[in-house]
């Protein structure tokens, strides 16, 4: 008895990663949240690793130059995006 085919659980797995540039509208958004969102947990991590550990080192470089210009407690978000 052949196995049956995995059920796809979401619109990353229903097409190649190579044909995402392809999908329109819904599908699109769809395939690419999905994607992110696969991504998202691991991605600083990876990122870290891969620069050995520079992203944090730039991070830091920029709350320096930042500083003068920020007030106490101040929150500042860091929208670099890979």
């Amino acid at each position: 008895m052949a196995p049956s085919p995995r059920a796809s659980t979401s619109a990353f797995d229903a097409h190649a990663p190579e044909d995402g540039y392809r999908l329109q509208g819904d599908e699109k958004l769809a395939f690419v949240t999905d994607m992110f969102d696969r991504v998202a947990p691991t991605y600083d991590l990876l990122n870290w690793f891969i620069s050995l550990g520079q992203t944090t080192l730039w991070r830091l470089m920029a709350l320096s130059f930042l500083r003068p210009y920020l007030r106490a407690r101040a929150k500042v978000l860091d929208v670099g995006c890979g």
